[in-house]
């Protein structure tokens, strides 16, 4: 019996033991499954944070929530637009206050990305700006700011400058319309440095009446020679004049005048008649001190200016072989185009800085129109309303 009684108390503390055991196990699970939600909470991107890295998320300012101001473009290029005749654009902009009360100067910053290295300060509401010549692409963006706030979202827009890398570079100047006496003209001016030279062969001259393709020439006119055309290069301070008349020299010989060409006058008719310059020796008394009184007094006063004296009702000069002479081979090599070219063409100015081409075609309207001028790829370099 006894043993009986021992046996049964055994498993009374047995059972106690077990028990007490279970319920500590179960509030260890409760402190896992607590401390795994709460890690649960600190997982971001699937990344584990730990207890001494984990920060908690605050509410981001109540001014970071919303823009304080806005900017608006008013005027100017539309976003894409290609801009073909001119590099001098203009914004116009404004700003809106989008906070309640908020005061202080207000001013802007444009930029111009292509163009513009850093933000341009202006409390201006334009921006007018001289782009550099060429196709390009430009974003214009402006921002405005109320005091410190300042707009985080700039206005913006794109636009592309489509002009000739040589706008301005050569300007359309004169023009006349054709009337009974004269043929109708343009005219360009040059706007060069010093050295620059541009091929303008295969440019062309546009207005509402036709257009004008500029052909080649002849550089320098060489005497007794066919002169072959070639491309015509317009240099500093040049001015080219473009006729609707034909050229007397031929076909394809627009030219380039020099020093002697006041001498082809006398053999071509030009239309409009042009006045060009003649170059001579200077008579002096040294030279002609042999000759007699009469024969001295007749060169000096008939033979200024490179013209070709008549002596043929002149008594005086008639039975005066030795001045006859003198004055027969003076005109020889000196009064007609092949002596002055031999005597002049090695001179550095020898040629002018005109260039003349007589195209045949009428383009100038006797009404308002607007003439183009395009380079060899259809760019624009100049343009003249009248």
């Amino acid at each position: 019996m006894q043993i009986v009684l021992t046996f049964m108390v055994i498993i009374v503390v047995l059972a106690g033991f077990y028990f007490v055991q279970i319920s500590k196990d179960e509030e260890g699970v409760e402190e896992e499954q607590s401390l795994s939600d709460e890690e649960s909470a600190k997982y971001q991107g699937g990344t584990t944070i730990t207890p001494e890295t984990y920060i908690e998320p605050t509410e981001p300012p109540e001014e970071d929530k919303q823009a304080l101001v806005n900017t608006y473009i008013t005027s100017g290029p539309k976003e894409g637009e290609k801009i073909s005749d001119t590099n001098k654009i203009s914004f116009g902009f404004k700003e809106k206050i989008l906070a309640e009360g908020l005061e202080g100067k207000i001013s802007f910053e444009t930029k111009i990305e292509g163009f513009d290295d850093d933000w341009q300060k202006t409390s201006a509401k334009t921006r007018t700006v001289t782009l550099p010549s060429g196709p390009e692409e430009y974003t214009f963006f402006v921002r405005a700011k109320v005091g410190e706030a300042v707009d985080l979202t700039p206005a913006q827009r794109t636009f592309q400058i489509n002009t000739s890398t040589y706008y301005k570079k050569l300007r359309i100047g004169t023009h006349q319309i054709k009337t009974s006496s004269r043929p109708s003209l343009v005219s360009l001016n040059t706007q060069l440095q010093a050295g620059e030279e541009i091929n303008i062969t295969g440019w062309r001259i546009k207005g509402n009446q036709g257009e004008i393709l500029i052909p080649k020439g002849v550089e320098v006119y060489y005497p007794n020679s066919q002169n072959v055309s070639s491309d015509i290069f317009a240099e500093r301070s040049d001015k080219l004049y473009f006729y609707s008349s034909t050229n007397p020299l031929g076909a394809g010989k627009h030219f380039r005048p020099n020093e002697c060409f006041g001498f082809l006058t006398e053999s071509f008719d030009f239309n409009p008649r042009l006045s060009f310059d003649k170059t001579c020796p200077k008579i002096t008394l040294d030279d002609i001190s042999y000759l007699s009184g009469t024969c001295q007094n007749f060169i000096l006063k008939k033979m200024g200016g490179c013209n070709v004296p008549d002596y043929s009702d002149d008594l005086g000069i008639l039975f005066d072989n030795a001045c006859q002479s003198y004055i027969d081979n003076y005109i020889a090599e000196n009064l007609n185009y092949s002596g002055c070219f031999e005597n002049y063409s090695a001179d550095d100015d020898f040629l002018e800085h005109r260039l003349y081409f007589f195209t045949g075609r009428d383009i100038v309207s006797q009404y308002h129109d607007t003439l183009y001028l395009y380079d060899e790829d259809g760019l624009v370099v100049d343009k003249l309303q009248y």
